[in-house]
């Protein structure tokens, strides 16, 4: 907003691409991998979230360009973040047993 040459449809962007990066892959992870746990969650949203904030904001240029012209920083911040999920529920040990008690009874009244 302190930037007269940047547009209203560039913050929303920026935004969207933030969130997206953040909640998409812990939102598809936890409907479909039992064994995503609450630190791989955390650590997803944040990692997804910085990627897209240095993505956009950060120093780093390709061929003299910023990266987020090259590509929208949705997609890095996707890929960093479900890799961040899947690797800290890994090597943190899975969800507690009465989380995945609740996804086998939840399970089972969908397939009801």
């Amino acid at each position: 907003a302190s930037n007269p040459d940047s547009s209203v449809l560039d913050l929303v962007s920026n935004a969207w691409a933030g969130f997206g990066a953040a909640f998409g892959p812990l939102v598809i992870f936890s409907l479909i991998w039992r064994g995503m746990n609450r630190n791989g969650a955390v650590a997803g949203m944040v990692v997804g979230a910085l990627t897209v904030i240095l993505w956009i904001y950060g120093p780093f240029q390709m061929n003299g360009m910023a990266l987020n012209s090259w590509l929208f920083a949705i997609v890095p911040g996707f890929i960093l973040s479900t890799i961040a999920i899947f690797a800290v529920s890994i090597m943190t040990g899975g969800p507690r047993e009465s989380v995945s008690a609740k996804y086998r009874e939840m399970e089972l009244n969908l397939n009801k």
